[in-house]
């Protein structure tokens, strides 16, 4: 059980995405107050109202309008197809190995465009069970009030400790931390316990009737508060109630209640955490990518786009990549993005700017595998794909 006491942020700035004015420092109070006088101002026009986020939803039909165009006029097919061989491990004595043995290799198959799931406003029990005055507050109001926020708040948690040991048997209910400035901060409410799927088992053999003991899954502990993620996911079950563990046990420390979460790729999870506190979709694409992103290349010009100056930036950047790194590398930073986008799908959020960037990141990748692989043609127009 790893305990993490902050969440990595790209070390790269991103001065074009912030605001001039200095960084709000709120304390918890100030954060209560303000979001509790939008509730009072907007009561009347959000209650039996349905919501919904009109800026995905627009930008989820003109996808749908885009792949059926490009389905009919082209047959390009929908998925590139990779195979690389195994690498031999030199712990392996290959003295007996036949000259003429053929190497193993192993297909990869990626899709040239990550699936955006339908739309689904966050439930007002989730919200409720944060703090029952913001049951009938937009959560689109939230969210735009968090982005004060949320880059100090995200600071407060890397000052997060814990202060007691970790059992391996169980995870406790409660856990103690330590922050260091508790006066002017949002304090944590939660401790997430953050791991994957259990792995798949193997069928029983006739020499081996039972499967062996399953192998602990890891389990890595991350600060939160419980509003950012009730805000944005909407597939997360309500927050258990908080009412008395943020009390101070001591001089800057508080015991908080902790949730276990099981996603698909849990060592993604501090790249898509990070991102819905500070919202810098720069920060997170030079995070998924394995150099940083130039200046120019922006969210709206993937090789889809309308813009003339977006493919070629991008294709040269991609090429760029695809040039420097080795297949492998690339690869791992692909399997970052998908890991990402499963995350986002298992979690139900649909911020425009998350998915924007996500496929950017992804087309780049894409075009860097192409060219790495010799065969720039799957991704860049002009090439032979031969």
């Amino acid at each position: 059980m790893v305990l993490r006491s902050n969440i990595q942020l790209a070390r790269r700035a991103d001065t074009e995405n912030l605001p001039p004015a200095t960084p709000l420092k709120p304390g918890s109070r100030q954060l209560n107050t303000l979001l509790h006088d939008a509730n009072r101002r907007r009561r009347g026009r959000t209650t039996g109202v349905p919501r919904s986020n009109p800026k995905f939803l627009a930008e989820q039909a003109k996808r749908k309008l885009t792949a059926q165009k490009g389905s009919k006029a082209s047959n390009s097919p929908s998925s590139m197809k990779f195979v690389i061989p195994v690498p031999q491990s030199g712990d392996v004595e290959m003295r007996d190995a036949s000259p003429t043995s053929s190497k193993k290799t192993i297909p990869i198959t990626l899709p040239k465009e990550l699936a955006r799931p339908q739309f689904k406003e966050v439930a007002r029990e989730a919200i409720a069970a944060v703090d029952p005055e913001l049951a009938d507050t937009d959560p689109e109001y939230i969210r735009e009030k968090l982005e004060e926020f949320g880059p100090s708040m995200l600071a407060v948690l890397g000052t997060v400790k814990a202060t007691t040991a970790l059992a391996n048997s169980a995870l406790p209910a409660e856990i103690e931390v330590k922050v260091e400035d508790m006066s002017n901060s949002v304090v944590p409410s939660h401790m997430v316990a953050v791991f994957g799927p259990p792995p798949k088992t193997k069928p029983a053999t006739a020499t081996s009737s039972t499967a062996g003991p399953s192998k602990p899954r890891k389990v890595t502990l991350f600060p939160i508060h419980s509003v950012v993620l009730a805000s944005h996911c909407a597939n997360l079950p309500p927050f258990p109630a908080a009412s008395t563990s943020t009390e101070p046990c001591s001089e800057n420390t508080i015991r908080i209640p902790v949730r276990s979460l099981c996603l698909p790729s849990p060592d993604q999870y501090p790249h898509l955490a990070a991102y819905l506190y500070h919202k810098r979709t720069t920060a997170l694409l030079n995070t998924l990518l394995p150099s940083a992103a130039p200046q120019g290349l922006e969210l709206n010009q993937t090789s889809s786009s309308s813009s003339k100056a977006g493919p070629s930036m991008l294709s040269s950047f991609a090429t760029r990549l695809g040039r420097t790194f080795t297949f492998e590398m690339l690869l791992l930073h692909t399997m970052m993005v998908h890991g990402v986008w499963q995350n986002a799908c298992a979690l139900g959020i649909y911020d425009q700017g998350l998915w924007d960037t996500i496929d950017l990141a992804w087309e780049v990748l894409l075009t860097a595998l192409s060219v790495s692989h010799g065969k720039p043609g799957m991704m860049i127009e002009g090439f032979g794909s031969n």
